[in-house]
């Protein structure tokens, strides 16, 4: 949420319910060195030099479809539990004909100054002695969302960075103790394949240190103090592919994947009110199988949805790119992958209005470059990329406490397994309004 709320209506005379509204106007200007990328780099795959006419010019984008709205309600106690409700949205929306020559009639005047508004989040939450439950989309659990996001000018997120809102029933667990603070979950979510008929299983716990925090804020996020914590979380979900043969046979694969992550203090609060002069290193690490979704805008190249080996139609497997694809045996398999990224933000002495952003992601994978047909290409017809990278820093300035500016510069490339590199220099100004 944005760093500030305005409380439209809080006072007895409504039995203690309290409405807020927030959120942030916002300005994107992004330079690229190629023209592969949206405002939103994720893990999509840059183009390949030679023959992909994407890399031989850059882009000029002015954007606005990052503004957010969000309203929240709460009702007065009762019994002990306290209950809200929230909704986010923004301007992202999907949108399945952005402009480009292949991709039919959507104009770059309509792309950009006609924006589809869209569902972040929309979900009840209840909370009584320690428990809370949510009920509603909101962001995974997996990788403990949204604690160690790495903190970007551009719009979230950079490559190697586990990120993702989806349906789902989630129950947490609070224990307190003198000088730490133990969270635990689990959850059951939307599964990414529904022909699986089996929800998506996560869970983890997290263990926080609150005696020793530092500064750490996302680019239109409040200034705040962070506990030094650690976490650990994991997924369990199935895939149901039919056999390439003949369509009738199904085929269950088991993906299950984890991570963990950390948040260290480096340069501590010398005062539990001041964000100035502190440090804070955060980490990810993650390892599976079959959980590409959790990055967005990964696929391998696969086809989107995965079109069958063999072309079989009554063998499509229904599901989205990036989770699995076929071998040159036409055996289905599903993709191993492995990302880590590390983020170093660093608040300037003063009120916390000003800091420094260093980061670094990668995501790979060990098997992609062999689900492919005897061309070498994959499902979608193309070379397979295997190793998304990015390295960042940026400058956030706050003229007030609602007036935000920040610049950044990425680099980001994405590695084909014949050896090619697809790389992008992207530069960006932001600026926020936020409320």
């Amino acid at each position: 949420p944005a760093g500030a709320t305005v409380e439209v209506l809080n006072n007895s005379a409504n039995g203690g319910w309290k409405f807020s509204v927030s959120g942030f106007a916002e300005l994107d200007v992004i330079s690229d060195s190629v023209s592969s990328l949206r405002e939103v780099v994720g893990n999509s795959p840059v183009g390949r030099p030679g023959g992909d006419a994407s890399v031989d010019n850059g882009r000029l984008q002015f954007s606005g479809r990052n503004t957010r709205l969000a309203f929240s309600l709460e009702a007065p106690e009762s019994d002990g539990w306290k209950a809200k409700s929230y909704l986010e949205l923004d301007f992202l929306g999907y949108d399945p004909a952005p402009p480009g020559p292949a991709n039919g009639p959507n104009s770059e005047a309509g792309f950009f100054n006609n924006p589809t508004l869209r569902l972040r989040h929309g979900y009840v939450l209840g909370e009584h002695e320690g428990w809370s439950i949510l009920a509603g989309q909101t962001w995974q659990l997996f990788g403990w969302q949204p604690y160690y996001f790495m903190s970007t000018v551009n719009v979230s997120p950079l490559p190697g960075m586990l990120y993702g809102r989806t349906a789902q029933i989630r129950a947490t667990r609070l224990l307190k103790g003198d000088s730490t603070e133990l969270q635990v979950a689990g959850a059951v979510m939307r599964p990414p394949q529904g022909a699986s008929s089996l929800p998506d299983l996560q869970g983890g716990a997290r263990l926080a240190f609150p005696g020793r925090r530092s500064g750490f804020a996302s680019s239109a996020g409040a200034h705040v103090l962070q506990p030094m914590s650690v976490a650990v979380s994991g997924l369990y979900r199935q895939a149901v592919v039919p056999t390439a043969a003949s369509g009738e046979d199904l085929n269950r694969f088991n993906a299950m994947a984890y991570s963990v992550n950390a948040m260290i203090p480096v340069v501590s609060a010398a005062d539990p009110k001041e964000v100035g002069n502190t440090l804070s290193l955060l980490g990810e690490f993650s390892q599976g199988s079959g959980y590409g979704d959790q990055f967005v805008g990964w696929t391998g190249n696969s086809a989107n949805p995965l079109v069958a080996a063999g072309g079989n139609a009554n063998s499509n497997p229904n599901l989205d790119a990036g989770i699995g694809d076929y071998d040159a045996n036409k055996s289905f398999q599903l993709i191993n992958l492995l990302s880590y990224n590390l983020h170093l933000q660093y608040h300037l002495p003063g009120e916390g209005l000003n800091w420094i952003d260093l980061g670094y992601g990668h995501l790979e994978s060990n098997n992609m470059g062999s689900l492919v047909n005897a061309a070498g290409k994959t499902s979608g017809n193309k070379v397979p990329y295997d190793r998304e990278s990015t390295y960042f820093a940026n400058y956030m300035h706050g003229f007030t406490p609602q007036v935000r500016v920040g610049v950044e510069y990425a680099y980001v490339e994405s590695q084909y397994t014949d050896g090619f590199s697809g790389i992008d220099h992207r530069y960006q100004v932001s600026s926020w309004f936020i409320f």
